[in-house]
């Protein structure tokens, strides 16, 4: 096997590692977030930053860029709007 190969596949294999970490924090999160009765949103918030700092820690320890320290943001912020924000009815014409 080449040296490119085995760089691309360990490449390969890292981001597979990371980004399964991202799925677990954020599988936990959203189960918090369905879990009944709803939690308050002062809960929601401190589950959040608790989240958000464990993912910012993971990034650092691992030394990933600023880039993947912002995805769980990213990933909350598109499914906050697109599954738990609450719908304006006008908007939903």
């Amino acid at each position: 096997m080449s040296a490119a190969r085995r760089m691309r596949r360990e490449k390969e294999r890292a981001v597979a590692k990371h980004t399964a970490v991202l799925g677990d924090m954020l599988r936990q999160f959203y189960t918090f977030l369905d879990r009944k009765p709803k939690p308050a949103d002062e809960e929601v918030r401190a589950e959040f930053i608790r989240h958000e700092k464990n993912w910012k820690a993971y990034c650092l320890h691992n030394q990933l860029n600023r880039q993947a320290s912002l995805l769980f943001n990213r990933e909350v912020a598109l499914s906050w709007k697109n599954r738990y924000a609450k719908q304006d009815p006008e908007t939903q014409n």
